[in-house]
């Protein structure tokens, strides 16, 4: 046991630093907190319920785990508990930051001197520590009881309301506090309601892009400085998402986003694939190769690929010229993108491959290149008639909304465009009540961009044959050949 914490558990009077929680992650941590992050200290030490909706970048994460070492240390036999939406989120976001700060302080020497956190435990007694919980053993957050008790859930958007539900129980009692803190991603659930209907209920702080100090000139420290986001990130995200998108409104602005019931993707579920970790072992599962081949100008071919649940962009280039071929040897464009795609099935065992191509245009030609491989190849279309001619009238818009459906366990690439790509398209009710997505030309015309990363994404989810599920079918499952027919004028 350090010094420090013997002293600790004898001290009787307070903790000067309590009162004071900038000056003890000053002094204490040799930390700088911009005026945002000193802002939410000092909400927590004021307010019971603290609620943080920031955009990408400010160090919100960071400013939190100081203050869960502030609380901690300066209030005797206190608790911190945090969460996250996945274990992954509770592992490596709040968890290593918290890590980090106590390294930092040993390194420096600093008058606090913790004892060397677990993955997820920091204890300084049996009833004096921080712990991090998984949501999904809600019956964790209950029966906790202690002096001081600070709850602290990181990306509150994608929290299941069972563990707010749980932790309610303590929530209660005298000396307990919460601190939410996200992107706003979500319309709906408790994050949403501290800044709508239960606004009185909580001190809320919002934080843009425009409040952090590379855009006000506040002064900080360098270090501190490169760590915020850029005008130029800025410049970046407007043009390549614009302003209206629901990315830049969430990851730069703050704001949550303006989608409305038109919108086929929210980008909450995008943001929680994309934090997801799945294992991806092709010697055991089936990988789908999904190529959007570029028509024109500055529209992108795009090869993914999808090892059971795990999806990543292989490779993206503009225009039809791609690179050379992974051989060296410069082909023409068909024949390059091609031999691109067969490349990246030879990587994997021949029987557990798969490929989709966009058929319609010059992705025709690809597929019939492909067709002299030894891997299936699927020729998606579109505008061919639905499996679910109820539902949908067009493959097009029911490969949208059953990929909506297989999010919630998908491990998808972190690319901030295909974040964007996937959250674009908006649809409608036709005559007969069935939902059309509308066309790529028209989400083209709206980006000023086509969402070619998105498309393909879809592609290897497209199914091996008819029916309505996207799940890649168990190995051995005999291959579906077949190209689609009677192609309508409503291309992916």
């Amino acid at each position: 046991m350090s010094p420090l914490i013997s002293a600790l558990l004898k001290q009787a009077d307070p903790d000067p630093y309590a009162e004071d929680p900038v000056g003890f992650i000053r002094d204490e941590l040799g930390f700088h907190l911009w005026s945002k992050q000193r802002e939410m200290a000092e909400s927590v030490r004021d307010h019971d319920r603290t609620a943080v909706r920031a955009c990408r970048g400010v160090g919100k994460t960071a400013g939190a785990a100081e203050i869960a070492l502030w609380f901690l240390a300066t209030h005797r036999n206190s608790r911190v508990i945090t969460t996250a939406p996945t274990w992954h989120q509770v592992e490596q976001l709040l968890w290593r930051e918290i890590r980090g700060a106590v390294g930092r302080a040993h390194v420096a020497g600093k008058g606090v001197m913790f004892p060397k956190p677990s993955t997820t435990k920091l204890e300084l007694g049996d009833q004096w520590f921080a712990i991090g919980l998984s949501t999904n053993e809600p019956e964790r957050f209950q029966g906790h009881h202690a002096d001081h008790l600070l709850l602290i859930v990181d990306e509150a958007s994608g929290v299941h309301e069972s563990i707010f539900e749980a932790a309610e129980g303590f929530l209660t009692a005298q000396g307990a506090k919460i601190l939410l803190i996200g992107n706003p991603t979500q319309i709906g659930g408790q994050f949403h309601r501290c800044f709508g209907k239960e606004r009185a209920l909580w001190n809320r702080i919002h934080i843009s892009v425009y409040d952090s100090p590379n855009f006000t000139d506040e002064p900080v420290p360098a270090h501190v400085s490169r760590a915020l986001p850029t005008r130029g990130w800025l410049e970046d995200a407007e043009e390549k998402y614009g302003r209206e998108s629901a990315f830049f409104q969430v990851h730069a602005l703050g704001e949550f986003p303006t989608q409305g019931p038109d919108t086929v993707i929210p980008l909450t579920l995008i943001d929680q694939a994309q934090l997801r970790e799945r294992p991806a072992n092709s010697a055991k599962e089936r990988v789908v190769i999904g190529c959007d081949v570029a028509r024109f100008g500055t529209d992108e071919t795009v090869i993914v690929e999808r090892i059971g649940q795990r999806v990543r962009i292989l490779q993206t280039y503009m225009g039809k010229r791609p690179p050379a071929t992974a051989t060296g040897a410069q082909e023409g464009d068909i024949v390059a993108t091609a031999s691109w795609i067969a490349h990246y099935a030879a990587q994997h065992p021949i029987a557990h491959v798969r490929i989709v191509i966009d058929d319609t245009g010059v992705g025709g030609g690809v597929t019939d290149v492909l067709r002299r491989t030894p891997y299936p190849v699927t020729a998606f279309n579109g505008g061919n008639k639905a499996f679910r001619e109820d539902l949908y009238p067009n493959r097009r818009s029911e490969i949208w909304f059953e990929a909506a459906a297989q999010l919630e366990d998908i491990d998808l690439d972190p690319d901030d465009q295909l974040a964007a790509d996937l959250t674009a398209p908006k649809y409608k009710p036709d005559m007969k009540g069935r939902r059309v997505v509308e066309r790529k030309d028209d989400t083209k015309k709206r980006l000023g961009r086509s969402p070619d990363r998105g498309d393909a994404v879809l592609l290897t989810l497209v199914p091996e044959q008819g029916g309505g599920a996207i799940v890649p079918p168990p190995l051995g499952t005999p291959r579906d050949h077949r190209s689609d027919d009677a192609i309508l004028n409503d291309p992916m």
